[in-house]
Protein backbone atom coordinates (compact mmCIF):
# COMPACT_ATOMS: atom_id res chain seq x y z
CA UNK A 1 0.00 0.00 0.00
CA UNK A 2 1.21 3.26 -0.69
CA UNK A 3 0.63 6.52 1.47
CA UNK A 4 -0.14 8.68 -2.40
CA UNK A 5 -2.63 6.04 -3.25
CA UNK A 6 -6.51 6.57 -2.40
CA UNK A 7 -7.21 3.20 -0.66
CA UNK A 8 -4.51 4.68 1.57
CA UNK A 9 -5.53 8.20 1.48
CA UNK A 10 -9.56 7.84 1.80
CA UNK A 11 -9.83 4.57 3.68
CA UNK A 12 -6.54 3.08 5.39
CA UNK A 13 -5.38 6.18 7.13
CA UNK A 14 -8.27 7.36 8.43
CA UNK A 15 -9.88 4.15 9.94
CA UNK A 16 -6.63 3.52 11.34
CA UNK A 17 -5.87 7.07 12.75
CA UNK A 18 -9.82 7.56 14.35
CA UNK A 19 -9.77 3.74 15.78
CA UNK A 20 -6.62 4.59 16.98
CA UNK A 21 -7.67 7.03 19.12
CA UNK A 22 -11.29 5.93 19.86
CA UNK A 23 -9.63 2.67 21.65
CA UNK A 24 -8.98 2.99 25.30
CA UNK A 25 -5.45 3.80 25.34
CA UNK A 26 -4.06 0.14 26.97
CA UNK A 27 -5.46 -1.20 23.19
CA UNK A 28 -3.23 1.08 20.82
CA UNK A 29 -0.37 -0.28 20.28
CA UNK A 30 -1.99 -3.73 19.84
CA UNK A 31 -4.44 -1.90 17.28
CA UNK A 32 -1.34 0.11 16.16
CA UNK A 33 0.86 -3.00 14.99
CA UNK A 34 -2.30 -4.87 13.78
CA UNK A 35 -3.00 -1.82 11.33
CA UNK A 36 0.57 -2.10 10.92
CA UNK A 37 0.33 -5.92 9.40
CA UNK A 38 -2.83 -4.75 7.73
CA UNK A 39 -0.72 -2.45 5.37
CA UNK A 40 2.67 -4.33 4.77
CA UNK A 41 0.03 -7.66 4.13
CA UNK A 42 -1.46 -5.14 1.64
CA UNK A 43 1.46 -5.65 -0.63
CA UNK A 44 1.82 -9.14 -0.02
CA UNK A 45 0.76 -10.67 3.44
CA UNK A 46 3.15 -13.72 2.79
CA UNK A 47 6.19 -11.70 3.86
CA UNK A 48 4.69 -10.72 7.14
CA UNK A 49 5.58 -14.16 7.98
CA UNK A 50 9.18 -13.04 7.64
CA UNK A 51 8.62 -9.36 9.40
CA UNK A 52 6.91 -11.29 12.35
CA UNK A 53 10.64 -14.10 11.98
CA UNK A 54 12.67 -10.84 12.57
CA UNK A 55 10.73 -8.98 14.95
CA UNK A 56 10.69 -12.31 17.49
CA UNK A 57 14.51 -13.59 16.83
CA UNK A 58 15.36 -10.01 17.45
CA UNK A 59 13.37 -9.64 20.32
CA UNK A 60 14.85 -12.66 21.40
CA UNK A 61 18.39 -11.87 21.29
CA UNK A 62 18.38 -9.01 23.17
CA UNK A 63 17.20 -10.45 26.15
CA UNK A 64 19.49 -13.08 26.14
CA UNK A 65 22.52 -10.61 25.67
CA UNK A 66 20.86 -8.11 28.58
CA UNK A 67 20.60 -11.57 30.84
CA UNK A 68 24.23 -13.14 29.78
CA UNK A 69 27.14 -12.80 32.70
CA UNK A 70 30.05 -13.48 30.56
CA UNK A 71 30.80 -11.30 27.94
CA UNK A 72 31.58 -14.11 25.31
CA UNK A 73 27.86 -15.33 25.40
CA UNK A 74 26.71 -11.43 25.44
CA UNK A 75 29.19 -11.09 21.65
CA UNK A 76 27.78 -14.78 20.83
CA UNK A 77 24.40 -13.67 20.60
CA UNK A 78 25.50 -10.23 19.31
CA UNK A 79 27.19 -12.03 16.08
CA UNK A 80 23.56 -14.38 15.97
CA UNK A 81 21.35 -11.78 15.69
CA UNK A 82 23.27 -9.64 13.21
CA UNK A 83 24.54 -12.57 10.89
CA UNK A 84 20.91 -13.66 10.70
CA UNK A 85 19.73 -10.68 9.50
CA UNK A 86 22.29 -10.32 7.21
CA UNK A 87 22.05 -13.25 6.08
CA UNK A 88 17.94 -12.41 5.17
CA UNK A 89 19.05 -9.49 3.64
CA UNK A 90 21.51 -11.15 1.35
CA UNK A 91 19.42 -13.94 0.36
CA UNK A 92 16.25 -11.76 -0.40
CA UNK A 93 18.24 -8.69 -2.16
CA UNK A 94 21.56 -10.06 -3.56
CA UNK A 95 21.30 -14.03 -3.93
CA UNK A 96 20.51 -13.08 -7.63
CA UNK A 97 23.01 -10.25 -8.62
CA UNK A 98 26.15 -12.76 -6.48
CA UNK A 99 25.29 -15.84 -8.73
CA UNK A 100 24.90 -13.26 -12.28
CA UNK A 101 28.55 -12.07 -10.79
CA UNK A 102 29.98 -15.56 -10.27
CA UNK A 103 28.77 -16.40 -13.84
CA UNK A 104 30.56 -13.30 -15.27
CA UNK A 105 33.67 -14.33 -13.81
CA UNK A 106 33.57 -17.53 -14.83
CA UNK A 107 32.93 -17.18 -18.17
CA UNK A 108 35.74 -14.89 -18.49
CA UNK A 109 37.98 -18.16 -16.53
CA UNK A 110 36.11 -20.40 -18.72
CA UNK A 111 35.64 -21.94 -15.17
CA UNK A 112 32.87 -24.35 -14.81
CA UNK A 113 28.89 -23.75 -15.90
CA UNK A 114 26.61 -21.21 -15.00
CA UNK A 115 25.26 -20.97 -11.62
CA UNK A 116 20.93 -20.36 -11.98
CA UNK A 117 20.30 -17.70 -11.13
CA UNK A 118 17.32 -17.18 -8.54
CA UNK A 119 14.32 -14.71 -9.40
CA UNK A 120 12.47 -14.16 -6.16
CA UNK A 121 10.09 -11.51 -4.79
CA UNK A 122 11.54 -8.34 -3.23
CA UNK A 123 9.58 -7.50 0.02
CA UNK A 124 9.03 -4.11 0.27
CA UNK A 125 11.06 -2.35 3.52
CA UNK A 126 13.53 -5.22 4.20
CA UNK A 127 16.79 -2.91 3.88
CA UNK A 128 14.71 -0.85 6.72
CA UNK A 129 13.13 -2.81 9.28
CA UNK A 130 16.49 -5.17 9.06
CA UNK A 131 18.62 -1.95 9.69
CA UNK A 132 16.38 -1.06 12.76
CA UNK A 133 16.41 -4.97 14.06
CA UNK A 134 20.39 -4.45 13.64
CA UNK A 135 20.76 -1.12 15.78
CA UNK A 136 18.53 -2.66 18.21
CA UNK A 137 20.76 -5.58 19.04
CA UNK A 138 23.69 -3.66 18.95
CA UNK A 139 22.46 -0.54 21.30
CA UNK A 140 21.47 -3.16 24.22
CA UNK A 141 24.94 -4.99 23.36
CA UNK A 142 26.79 -2.07 23.63
CA UNK A 143 24.60 -1.20 27.18
CA UNK A 144 22.93 2.08 25.45
CA UNK A 145 19.17 0.93 25.69
CA UNK A 146 17.91 -2.07 27.44
CA UNK A 147 15.98 -4.49 26.18
CA UNK A 148 12.44 -4.33 26.70
CA UNK A 149 10.50 -6.95 28.12
CA UNK A 150 7.40 -6.55 25.65
CA UNK A 151 7.21 -8.15 22.60
CA UNK A 152 4.43 -5.49 21.92
CA UNK A 153 6.60 -2.66 22.23
CA UNK A 154 9.35 -4.32 19.97
CA UNK A 155 6.77 -5.67 17.51
CA UNK A 156 4.79 -1.89 17.37
CA UNK A 157 9.21 -0.63 16.76
CA UNK A 158 9.41 -2.95 14.21
CA UNK A 159 6.30 -3.01 12.05
CA UNK A 160 5.25 1.19 12.55
CA UNK A 161 3.96 2.02 9.39
CA UNK A 162 4.56 5.13 8.84
CA UNK A 163 8.08 4.35 8.80
CA UNK A 164 7.95 0.69 7.60
CA UNK A 165 9.00 0.36 4.20
CA UNK A 166 11.15 3.03 3.26
CA UNK A 167 12.53 4.76 6.58
CA UNK A 168 13.22 7.48 8.38
CA UNK A 169 15.81 4.44 9.87
CA UNK A 170 14.44 4.50 13.26
CA UNK A 171 16.48 3.82 16.82
CA UNK A 172 14.77 2.55 19.81
CA UNK A 173 15.61 5.37 22.25
CA UNK A 174 13.82 7.22 19.74
CA UNK A 175 10.41 5.18 19.48
CA UNK A 176 10.71 2.74 22.16
CA UNK A 177 9.97 5.36 24.71
CA UNK A 178 6.99 6.92 23.09
CA UNK A 179 4.95 3.82 22.24
CA UNK A 180 5.62 3.35 25.83
CA UNK A 181 3.84 6.40 26.73
CA UNK A 182 1.33 7.14 23.77
CA UNK A 183 -0.61 10.34 24.66
CA UNK A 184 -4.37 10.06 25.89
CA UNK A 185 -6.12 12.38 22.81
CA UNK A 186 -4.37 14.03 19.93
CA UNK A 187 -4.14 17.44 20.51
CA UNK A 188 -5.15 19.99 18.10
CA UNK A 189 -1.27 21.58 17.43
CA UNK A 190 -0.58 17.66 16.69
CA UNK A 191 -3.35 17.25 14.35
CA UNK A 192 -2.41 20.23 12.37
CA UNK A 193 0.95 19.20 12.54
CA UNK A 194 0.15 16.27 10.76
CA UNK A 195 -1.90 17.64 8.66
CA UNK A 196 0.67 19.80 7.28
CA UNK A 197 3.35 17.71 7.02
CA UNK A 198 1.46 15.12 5.06
CA UNK A 199 -0.11 17.40 2.56
CA UNK A 200 3.44 18.75 2.08
CA UNK A 201 5.34 15.84 1.31
CA UNK A 202 2.13 14.60 -0.78
CA UNK A 203 2.97 18.19 -2.63
CA UNK A 204 6.44 17.25 -3.64
CA UNK A 205 5.76 13.65 -4.27
CA UNK A 206 3.32 15.11 -7.23
CA UNK A 207 6.26 17.65 -8.48
CA UNK A 208 8.42 14.39 -8.41
CA UNK A 209 5.98 12.64 -10.34
CA UNK A 210 5.85 15.13 -13.34
CA UNK A 211 9.39 15.46 -13.54
CA UNK A 212 9.69 12.05 -13.75
CA UNK A 213 6.63 12.35 -16.72
CA UNK A 214 9.45 14.09 -18.93
CA UNK A 215 12.63 12.92 -17.50
CA UNK A 216 12.17 8.57 -17.67
CA UNK A 217 11.76 8.82 -21.61
CA UNK A 218 14.83 10.50 -22.02
CA UNK A 219 16.61 7.92 -19.68
CA UNK A 220 15.07 5.16 -21.81
CA UNK A 221 15.98 6.34 -25.36
CA UNK A 222 19.48 7.34 -23.95
CA UNK A 223 21.44 5.78 -27.07
CA UNK A 224 20.13 8.96 -29.25
CA UNK A 225 20.36 12.13 -26.89
CA UNK A 226 22.12 15.08 -27.72
CA UNK A 227 23.74 16.88 -24.82
CA UNK A 228 21.65 19.16 -23.62
CA UNK A 229 18.81 16.52 -23.85
CA UNK A 230 21.17 14.37 -21.51
CA UNK A 231 21.85 17.18 -19.01
CA UNK A 232 17.84 17.56 -18.99
CA UNK A 233 17.56 14.19 -17.99
CA UNK A 234 20.13 14.40 -15.31
CA UNK A 235 18.44 17.30 -13.77
CA UNK A 236 15.40 15.82 -13.86
CA UNK A 237 16.13 12.71 -11.66
CA UNK A 238 17.86 14.73 -9.61
CA UNK A 239 15.14 16.98 -8.36
CA UNK A 240 12.62 14.10 -9.09
CA UNK A 241 14.75 11.46 -6.33
CA UNK A 242 14.76 14.60 -3.98
CA UNK A 243 11.51 15.82 -4.06
CA UNK A 244 9.97 11.91 -4.12
CA UNK A 245 12.17 10.90 -0.94
CA UNK A 246 11.77 13.90 0.88
CA UNK A 247 8.39 13.88 0.01
CA UNK A 248 8.35 10.57 1.19
CA UNK A 249 9.58 11.23 4.84
CA UNK A 250 7.50 14.21 5.33
CA UNK A 251 4.46 12.00 5.05
CA UNK A 252 5.70 9.56 7.52
CA UNK A 253 6.63 12.36 10.03
CA UNK A 254 2.67 13.57 9.19
CA UNK A 255 1.67 10.28 9.96
CA UNK A 256 3.50 9.93 13.20
CA UNK A 257 2.10 13.00 14.16
CA UNK A 258 -1.36 12.27 13.31
CA UNK A 259 -0.24 8.96 15.67
CA UNK A 260 0.88 11.57 18.84
CA UNK A 261 4.55 10.32 17.79
CA UNK A 262 7.35 12.01 16.57
CA UNK A 263 9.75 10.94 14.07
CA UNK A 264 13.24 12.08 13.16
CA UNK A 265 14.27 14.62 10.42
CA UNK A 266 14.96 12.60 7.31
CA UNK A 267 16.05 15.53 4.29
CA UNK A 268 18.04 18.56 5.48
CA UNK A 269 17.72 20.75 2.14
CA UNK A 270 20.63 18.36 0.98
CA UNK A 271 21.61 20.62 -2.36
CA UNK A 272 22.37 23.67 -0.11
CA UNK A 273 25.19 21.60 0.99
CA UNK A 274 28.73 23.11 0.68
CA UNK A 275 30.46 20.25 0.69
CA UNK A 276 30.32 16.36 0.14
CA UNK A 277 30.37 15.93 4.36
CA UNK A 278 27.34 18.61 4.83
CA UNK A 279 25.86 16.59 2.03
CA UNK A 280 25.77 13.53 3.70
CA UNK A 281 24.88 15.39 6.92
CA UNK A 282 21.65 16.19 5.33
CA UNK A 283 20.75 13.57 2.98
CA UNK A 284 18.56 10.64 4.14
CA UNK A 285 20.23 12.05 7.54
CA UNK A 286 18.90 8.56 9.53
CA UNK A 287 20.64 6.27 7.06
CA UNK A 288 23.63 8.84 7.45
CA UNK A 289 23.77 8.28 11.26
CA UNK A 290 23.32 4.80 11.06
CA UNK A 291 26.39 4.09 8.57
CA UNK A 292 28.61 6.22 11.29
CA UNK A 293 27.50 4.45 14.35
CA UNK A 294 26.82 0.69 12.77
CA UNK A 295 29.71 0.68 10.15
CA UNK A 296 32.58 3.32 10.18
CA UNK A 297 33.21 3.25 13.81
CA UNK A 298 33.16 -0.50 14.24
CA UNK A 299 35.96 -0.65 10.96
CA UNK A 300 37.56 1.61 13.22
CA UNK A 301 36.83 5.23 12.01
CA UNK A 302 38.00 6.90 15.15
CA UNK A 303 41.12 5.50 14.51
CA UNK A 304 43.66 7.83 12.23
CA UNK A 305 45.23 5.08 10.14
CA UNK A 306 41.98 3.54 9.72
CA UNK A 307 39.60 6.24 9.16
CA UNK A 308 40.06 6.82 5.58
CA UNK A 309 39.46 2.94 4.56
CA UNK A 310 36.72 2.49 6.74
CA UNK A 311 35.08 5.88 5.31
CA UNK A 312 35.66 3.85 1.86
CA UNK A 313 34.50 0.90 2.78
CA UNK A 314 31.08 1.63 4.52
CA UNK A 315 30.12 4.26 1.60
CA UNK A 316 30.70 1.01 -0.94
CA UNK A 317 28.25 -0.80 1.83
CA UNK A 318 26.45 2.29 1.94
CA UNK A 319 26.02 1.71 -1.71
CA UNK A 320 25.18 -1.64 -2.05
CA UNK A 321 22.78 -1.16 0.60
CA UNK A 322 20.23 0.29 -1.92
CA UNK A 323 20.85 -2.35 -4.69
CA UNK A 324 21.82 -5.29 -5.73
CA UNK A 325 24.17 -3.70 -8.99
CA UNK A 326 27.54 -2.58 -9.71
CA UNK A 327 25.88 1.24 -10.19
CA UNK A 328 25.35 1.40 -6.66
CA UNK A 329 28.26 -0.03 -5.32
CA UNK A 330 30.12 2.38 -7.79
CA UNK A 331 27.93 5.27 -6.58
CA UNK A 332 28.86 4.56 -3.00
CA UNK A 333 33.32 4.17 -4.33
CA UNK A 334 32.21 8.12 -5.60
CA UNK A 335 30.75 8.89 -2.87
CA UNK A 336 33.28 7.95 -0.41
CA UNK A 337 35.88 8.57 -2.86
CA UNK A 338 34.48 12.26 -2.59
CA UNK A 339 34.99 11.78 1.73
CA UNK A 340 38.22 11.01 1.79
CA UNK A 341 39.43 13.87 -0.41
CA UNK A 342 37.16 16.29 1.47
CA UNK A 343 38.71 14.92 5.18
CA UNK A 344 42.41 14.98 3.34
CA UNK A 345 41.99 18.54 2.43
CA UNK A 346 40.62 19.31 5.67
CA UNK A 347 43.76 17.53 7.08
CA UNK A 348 45.51 19.40 4.93
CA UNK A 349 43.97 22.82 5.95
CA UNK A 350 42.74 23.51 2.73
CA UNK A 351 39.55 25.02 2.12
CA UNK A 352 37.61 26.00 -1.19
CA UNK A 353 35.40 28.90 -1.19
CA UNK A 354 31.55 27.69 0.50
CA UNK A 355 28.45 30.36 -0.52
CA UNK A 356 26.54 30.21 -3.46
CA UNK A 357 29.55 29.08 -6.17
CA UNK A 358 30.55 26.24 -3.74
CA UNK A 359 26.81 24.91 -3.62
CA UNK A 360 26.48 24.71 -7.11
CA UNK A 361 29.91 23.19 -7.31
CA UNK A 362 28.65 20.83 -4.57
CA UNK A 363 25.34 19.94 -6.54
CA UNK A 364 26.87 19.32 -9.74
CA UNK A 365 29.52 16.55 -8.44
CA UNK A 366 26.36 15.13 -6.77
CA UNK A 367 24.40 15.15 -10.12
CA UNK A 368 27.49 13.20 -11.63
CA UNK A 369 27.06 9.94 -9.22
CA UNK A 370 23.14 10.16 -9.44
CA UNK A 371 23.98 9.46 -13.30
CA UNK A 372 25.31 5.97 -12.38
CA UNK A 373 22.53 5.44 -9.54
CA UNK A 374 19.93 5.84 -12.06
CA UNK A 375 21.88 3.76 -14.71
CA UNK A 376 20.65 0.35 -15.00
CA UNK A 377 23.62 -0.70 -15.93
CA UNK A 378 27.51 0.65 -16.84
CA UNK A 379 26.91 0.94 -20.37
CA UNK A 380 24.25 3.24 -19.85
CA UNK A 381 26.00 5.39 -16.90
CA UNK A 382 28.85 5.69 -19.42
CA UNK A 383 27.20 6.42 -22.63
CA UNK A 384 24.99 9.00 -20.70
CA UNK A 385 28.78 10.62 -19.18
CA UNK A 386 30.25 10.63 -22.44
CA UNK A 387 27.01 12.73 -23.97
CA UNK A 388 26.89 15.02 -21.39
CA UNK A 389 30.69 15.69 -22.17
CA UNK A 390 30.89 15.48 -25.59
CA UNK A 391 31.76 19.33 -26.34
CA UNK A 392 31.35 18.96 -30.24
CA UNK A 393 27.95 18.21 -30.11
CA UNK A 394 26.49 21.28 -27.95
CA UNK A 395 25.45 22.70 -30.79
CA UNK A 396 22.97 19.45 -31.56
CA UNK A 397 19.01 19.93 -31.45
CA UNK A 398 17.99 19.46 -27.95
CA UNK A 399 13.92 18.44 -27.99
CA UNK A 400 13.05 18.94 -24.09
CA UNK A 401 9.57 20.29 -24.22
CA UNK A 402 9.53 24.20 -22.65
CA UNK A 403 7.20 22.50 -19.73
CA UNK A 404 10.02 20.53 -18.52
CA UNK A 405 11.93 23.50 -18.10
CA UNK A 406 8.91 25.34 -16.41
CA UNK A 407 8.57 22.63 -14.13
CA UNK A 408 12.56 22.04 -13.14
CA UNK A 409 13.57 25.26 -12.87
CA UNK A 410 10.98 26.37 -9.91
CA UNK A 411 12.01 22.66 -8.37
CA UNK A 412 15.36 23.50 -8.66
CA UNK A 413 14.85 26.69 -6.67
CA UNK A 414 12.88 25.54 -4.54
CA UNK A 415 15.49 22.51 -3.74
CA UNK A 416 18.34 25.44 -3.43
CA UNK A 417 17.01 28.13 -2.26
CA UNK A 418 13.69 27.75 -0.05
CA UNK A 419 13.23 27.15 3.80
CA UNK A 420 13.57 23.58 4.83
CA UNK A 421 10.06 22.51 4.83
CA UNK A 422 10.55 20.28 8.18
CA UNK A 423 11.78 23.35 10.12
CA UNK A 424 9.77 25.58 8.84
CA UNK A 425 6.36 23.63 10.18
CA UNK A 426 8.13 22.80 13.37
CA UNK A 427 8.59 26.90 13.74
CA UNK A 428 5.15 27.42 12.66
CA UNK A 429 3.45 24.80 14.80
CA UNK A 430 2.36 27.04 18.01
CA UNK A 431 0.01 28.80 15.83
CA UNK A 432 -0.52 27.60 12.36
CA UNK A 433 -2.35 30.44 10.63
CA UNK A 434 -5.45 29.66 9.19
CA UNK A 435 -4.26 31.02 5.16
CA UNK A 436 -1.82 28.54 5.71
CA UNK A 437 -3.99 25.51 6.82
CA UNK A 438 -6.10 26.21 3.83
CA UNK A 439 -3.15 26.64 0.93
CA UNK A 440 -2.01 23.26 2.33
CA UNK A 441 -5.44 21.79 1.48
CA UNK A 442 -5.93 22.78 -1.78
CA UNK A 443 -2.09 21.49 -2.77
CA UNK A 444 -2.80 18.22 -1.18
CA UNK A 445 -6.54 18.23 -3.01
CA UNK A 446 -4.96 18.99 -6.43
CA UNK A 447 -2.20 16.10 -5.24
CA UNK A 448 -4.53 13.43 -5.04
CA UNK A 449 -6.27 14.08 -8.23
CA UNK A 450 -2.64 13.98 -10.14
CA UNK A 451 -1.86 11.50 -8.34
CA UNK A 452 -1.67 7.80 -9.81
CA UNK A 453 -1.57 4.29 -7.72
CA UNK A 454 0.72 2.96 -10.34
CA UNK A 455 3.43 5.99 -9.20
CA UNK A 456 5.58 3.93 -6.16
CA UNK A 457 8.23 5.57 -4.38
CA UNK A 458 11.70 5.36 -5.30
CA UNK A 459 12.96 4.29 -2.44
CA UNK A 460 10.58 1.22 -2.35
CA UNK A 461 12.75 -0.48 -4.45
CA UNK A 462 16.08 -0.39 -2.34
Amino acid sequence: MLFSSQVFIFIFAPLAIAVYWLVPQRYRLGWLVVASYVFYGYWDWRFCGLMIAVTCFGFAAARRIEAAKYAAVRRGWLIAAVAANVSLLGYFKYAGFLAVTLNAVGRFLHAGGPLPVPEMLFPVGISFYIFEAISYTTDVYRRQVKATASLLHFAGFISLFPHLVAGPIMRWRQLGPQLAAIPHRLDMARLNLGLCFFAAGLTKKVLADRLAYFADPLWLDFRHLAPGEAWAATLGYTLQIYFDFSGYSLMAIGLGHLLGLSLPQNFNSPYRATDIADFWRRWHMTLSAWIRDYLFFPLGGMHKLKRWSALFIAMLLAGLWHGAAWTFVIWGGYHGFLLVVHHALRELKLRFRSGWPGRFGMLFLVMLGWVVFRSTGLPMALSMLRTMFSVGRFGETCSVPSAFFAIAIPALLWAVFAPNTYELLHVRQAKPRAWALAALGVLAAAAVLLLSDSSPFLYYQF
